[in-house]
């Protein structure tokens, strides 16, 4: 945004500066038109007729060419100031649009932000909720598929869960303590 704005600060810079050119150059012109009327002042006394009115028609060409070149300066003058007014008040248009579009961006930059934290939370509350669901599932198909029987650790003397195909093995390792234990029917719990 700063790129046009830099933009149309060098347009109205440029035309101000060409602005002033073209008044330099009237002003110039100007003080050439009035040293040859003072210079047709002084040789033409006043009260004097110039012979054949030759002067008098010169004097009254430059007067004229004179307003005409003020006129036409005025013009330019006008028309000038009225392109820097509609420049400027094209810049202001561009610049209230460009702050309502960045305050828009900040407020949509906002809400991404907002919806990105939600979808996180809403994740992690679904992967937790999978997560829970698959280890029922999984307790609930060993519950179904084998009986499970308690049987206690000599060691640790802690109850331990085992199912029907743990019991055919000759022993197994005490989750608790790590002990190997020998199982005996006789030892099991339903």
């Amino acid at each position: 945004m700063t790129d046009k704005k830099d933009a149309a600060r060098a347009r109205l810079e440029e035309k101000r500066i060409a602005k002033e050119k073209k008044e330099q150059e009237r002003d110039a012109r100007l003080d050439k038109l009035e040293q040859a009327v003072e210079h047709l002042t002084v040789a033409l006394p006043l009260g004097a007729t110039p012979q054949g009115g030759t002067e008098l028609r010169r004097l009254e060409a430059l007067v004229s060419q004179l307003e005409e070149t003020i006129a036409e300066k005025d013009e330019a003058l006008v028309g000038a100031l009225a392109e820097v007014k509609q420049s400027a008040d094209a810049m202001a248009q561009t610049n209230a649009k460009a702050d309502k579009f960045e305050k828009e961006n900040a407020a949509l930059r906002g809400r991404v932000a907002e919806l990105e934290s939600e979808l996180a939370a809403k994740q992690a509350e679904l992967e937790d909720t999978y997560s829970t669901a698959d280890k029922h599932a999984e307790e609930n198909s060993a519950d179904e598929t084998e009986d499970l029987f308690v049987v206690e650790c000599p060691a640790c003397e802690k109850e331990i869960p085992v199912t029907e195909s743990e019991l055919e093995q000759e022993a197994i390792r005490c989750p608790e303590c790590g002990e190997e234990m020998e199982l005996d029917l006789d030892d099991v719990e339903e």
